[in-house]
Order: C-alpha cells, then sequence, then structure tokens
C-alpha cells in the first residue's frame, strides 16, 4: 500500500504478515519506520503528531461516544481556529479505538474550556480528539494522548483524569511576552493561535457561543490581568491561547463624537482618543455621545481596546486617576469662557467662577475637546480656545496619579462653544 513521503521519499507498506498499516497514522506525523528486505515499511514507532486543529471545547453531548453506528450519535461543539463555532458528529468507533490506542482524551476530560487538537475524516466527523496541554493523561496511562508535545503553560505537573486546563489572570507585554510572577516569561508565537471568551465572576462563560471567537496578537499585547489558559510548544513558546474577550490595553481617555447601528446589533462609534480621531469601531457596551447635545460629567470617557478588537467606554466621573477637578458653566448673564493669568487658568472677567477650585495648572501636552455648534463639529482645541466668550460648558480633568508627570496638572479638557 502507498505511504506517501517522508522526508521527501516516496515508501510502500509491506504486505507482509503482521506490518504496519497506514490506517494508524495521520499525515503530519512524525515517525521512525523499520523497512523490511524490499524496501517497504514493516513496522513504525509512532513519536509525535503535528496534525490536527487546535481548538477550544465549548460544550458536548453528555452521551460518550460509542462503536456501534446507531448508538454514536455523540457531539461536540468547538471554537475552531478561524473563528467559527461549529458541532462535530463523533464517528464512534474511530473515536473509541483511537482512545483505546492512547490517540484520543477519553471522553470525561473533554471539559468546556479545554484547549485541544482534533482531527476529521471525510465526513467531517471527529475520528481523534485530544487535550493540547499535555500534561494530562488518560487514566492508567503514562503519557500525554497522541503523544501531543505542547504542555500547560501555568502547570508543570503531570496527572491522570479530567482536571481541567489551567485558568490564571497574567499579562502580556508589548512585546509579546505572557508575564506572571512564578513563571518564565514566555515568548507568544507569531503564529498563536488566540481564542477568545467572554467572562463572567472571574470565569470563562460558556454560556452563549456568539461571544466566543478568536484575535491577533497585536490586539492582546500591552495588556494586564488577563484570564487566560494556555500552552507551550517543547521549544517553550506558547501556541495556542484563551484569553477573556474583554482583555484590553492600556488606560486611554478620549471623547465619543457619533454612534450608531451596525449589523448583528452591534454600535459603531467615532471617537477621539488622545488627539487621534477613530472611525468605522465597534462598541462593547453602551456608550453615549459626549457632547452635541450637552456637556456632562460624562463627556470624557476612559477608552479601551478589547481582545476582541472592540472598544470599551467608562465614564471618568467613576475612576480616580484622572478625576473631574473642576467646571466653567454659562449661565444667562455670564460667558463660561476663562482667563490664562500667569499661565494658570483662573474665571474670565465676565463668567463665572471655577466650580471646584479657583485656579488651574494645566500641563503642556494637556488635550482639549472643543464641540462648536454652530457647525456641529468636533476639533482639538487650544487654551486660548477656552477665552472664548461663546464658551457655554467647559469642563476640566486633572492627573491624580503620583507616580505621573502630570501629577497635579489639567491634562484633558471637555467644551462646548455654542
Amino acid at each position: 500500500m502507498y505511504c506517501g513521503e517522508i522526508e521527501g521519499t516516496a515508501y510502500k507498506f509491506s504486505s507482509k504478515s503482521g506490518a504496519e498499516s497506514i490506517d494508524n497514522w495521520s499525515t503530519g506525523d512524525t515517525v521512525k519506520a523499520y523497512l523490511d528486505y524490499s524496501g517497504k515499511i514493516y513496522a513504525v514507532e509512532f513519536l509525535e503528531s503535528t496534525a490536527g486543529n487546535y481548538a477550544v471545547v465549548f460544550s458536548k453531548s453528555t452521551k460518550a461516544p460509542e462503536k456501534r453506528a446507531t448508538e454514536s450519535d455523540a457531539k461536540v461543539q468547538l471554537v475552531t481556529g478561524d473563528g467559527n463555532v461549529t458541532v462535530f458528529n463523533i464517528d464512534g468507533d474511530k473515536f473509541v479505538n483511537n482512545v483505546e490506542k492512547n490517540k484520543s482524551t477519553t471522553w470525561g476530560a473533554i471539559t468546556a474550556g479545554s484547549l485541544v487538537k482534533y482531527e476529521t475524516n471525510s465526513s467531517n466527523k471527529i475520528t481523534k480528539i485530544y487535550r493540547a496541554d499535555g500534561n494530562i493523561y488518560n487514566p492508567g496511562k503514562t503519557e500525554a494522548a497522541n503523544k501531543v508535545k505542547t504542555t500547560d503553560l501555568f502547570k508543570s505537573t503531570t496527572e491522570a483524569g479530567v482536571t481541567a486546563i489551567t485558568a490564571t489572570t497574567a499579562n502580556v507585554t508589548k512585546s509579546g511576552y505572557i508575564t506572571k510572577s512564578g513563571i518564565d516569561n514566555t515568548a507568544i508565537a507569531d503564529n498563536a493561535v488566540i481564542f477568545t471568551l467572554k467572562t463572567s465572576g472571574g470565569a470563562f462563560d460558556f454560556s452563549d457561543s456568539d461571544d466566543a471567537g478568536v484575535t491577533t496578537l497585536d490586539k492582546i499585547k500591552n495588556t494586564k490581568n488577563n484570564l487566560m489558559s494556555a500552552v507551550v510548544n517543547d521549544k517553550h513558546k506558547v501556541v495556542a491561547i484563551i484569553i477573556a474577550e474583554d482583555s484590553s490595553s492600556d488606560d486611554t481617555y478620549g471623547i465619543v463624537t457619533s454612534t450608531y447601528d451596525l449589523k448583528d446589533n452591534d454600535t459603531g462609534a467615532d471617537f477621539y482618543i488622545g488627539t487621534e480621531k477613530m472611525t468605522d469601531k465597534t462598541v462593547d457596551g453602551d456608550v453615549e455621545v459626549s457632547i452635541a447635545k450637552k456637556v456632562t460629567s460624562g463627556a470624557l470617557y476612559k477608552v479601551k481596546q478589547t481582545a476582541s478588537g472592540k472598544y470599551t467606554f467608562k465614564d471618568k466621573t467613576t475612576e480616580t486617576e484622572l478625576r473631574p477637578v473642576a467646571t466653567s458653566i454659562a449661565t444667562a448673564t455670564s460667558s463660561a469662557a476663562v482667563k490664562i493669568d500667569n499661565g494658570y487658568i483662573v474665571k474670565g472677567d465676565d463668567s463665572v467662577a471655577l466650580t471646584g477650585t479657583s485656579r488651574l495648572s494645566i500641563a503642556s501636552n494637556a488635550v482639549i475637546y472643543i464641540y462648536d455648534k454652530s457647525d456641529d463639529n468636533y476639533t482639538i482645541g487650544t487654551k486660548s480656545d477656552l477665552t472664548d466668550e461663546d464658551m457655554q460648558y467647559i469642563y476640566f480633568y486633572e492627573t491624580d496619579g503620583q507616580d505621573d508627570d502630570n501629577y497635579g496638572l489639567v491634562t484633558y479638557v471637555v467644551a462646548y462653544r455654542k
């Protein structure tokens, strides 16, 4: 029987009694082949499988696969590497045989949240599915199913049974390393498969498969306190990860200039982060336009990009590291304009007093957002704009982090001009 190629050379399987069968191996397996006197493969030592696709188990049927075709209706729902969530039928006969040969993980150990590899037949039924965290052995075995070489990043011990892969909080650096106390800084491979799941109560949430997906390495870089599971290869590089969908980048701040409906009930938004204008982005949660109707104490938002590429907005009135420090609001007889006096911001000659303080120090790199009602437009302004008599509302935000170079200075301003 034709075997294919081993390191570029084609071989046939021996027809002699007791010879190895091609049915026992998959494309991509690493093997040591023994030839008979005619140069055909007689025996094979299985070394490692690199076949199969990474996936995350989202759910499975309670009933385990069985050999009898009439009884094998087991199913598993997987988040696949392309971000789709797919229900697969199990080829009961093949699966049970592969478990017996320690080439599949037992059904009981295929639990929600498991990082797995799987292989299918021509009918797209799963014939092998095995845990990618090779620390977990099938009962009675002394090595990982299918001899998989990847292991749980956060656990070095091995054991048999249905123990779940470790889910813990860790950071991802700007250069793409996972860091956590107690483990070495570990690089994430450029081609790593990165799955995203919603979280609830500090654990991954499997209530709605629409919340599952995949993301890219760039989107999870420079994020902190992420719930994650991960496996590393034998070169100690992370090759597959599950990470919280709401894992997000460092704190940034800005205003929302417009919102609109997108397909699939998503909300879109245009906004500023600092002085950078962002358009056609998807919102995770609810958000309101910052200024157009009227400036409120929620005019400025903490903005973060999640692991799935969406953006979250948190009202700055609930934060402390950048806090609302003062306001100037026009009345029927006075403007909200302020005055620059020896570098300080103070109340204008014909305006109301600053609420919260009598004078403010403003950082040289402060971001000043101006909404002009007359042309319904948002711009990045300057300190001199704040002295305009047409100013109706001005909100000042002060950096409150003592380790910040701008500690005690106004770094963001949101203003409304008629």
